[in-house]
């Protein structure tokens, strides 16, 4: 996509205290990738992701109903187990190779993928 090749609900800041539509109010650091998506009782929207690796990312997850397999969230290969509370939750991390991070709901039922595109230039 045109852009800097990010999809779906994604933003970079590339300067210090820049803020985009769709991220939170607090500057992001230089670097910082927020991608955003909402859990709710039929799953994961967009339910994949792309970022770079070697960027801080800022996931924020906005959960629409926290009584659903679904707010309970695992991502296995970056060692992540979080149960989504309503409303706004972030999680943080870099991604350090590229490749695919898959995520699902505590049961499997529900899944997605983080893409991870080479580092950015």
């Amino acid at each position: 996509t045109a852009g800097g090749g990010l999809t779906g609900s994604q933003t970079r800041s590339p300067q210090p205290g820049a803020t985009q539509p769709g991220t939170s109010a607090a500057p992001a650091a230089a670097g910082t990738e927020t991608i955003t998506m909402t859990q709710s009782g039929s799953g994961y929207s967009p339910n994949t992701l792309t970022v770079h690796a070697g960027s801080h990312v800022r996931w924020e997850i906005t959960s629409t109903d926290a009584y659903t397999c679904a707010s309970g969230i695992r991502v296995p290969s970056l060692g992540i187990s979080k149960q989504l509370a309503a409303g706004q939750n972030v999680i943080e991390f870099i991604p350090q190779q590229e490749g695919d991070i898959p995520f699902s709901c505590s049961m499997g039922m529900y899944r997605g993928t983080i893409k991870v595109l080479p580092r950015s230039t």
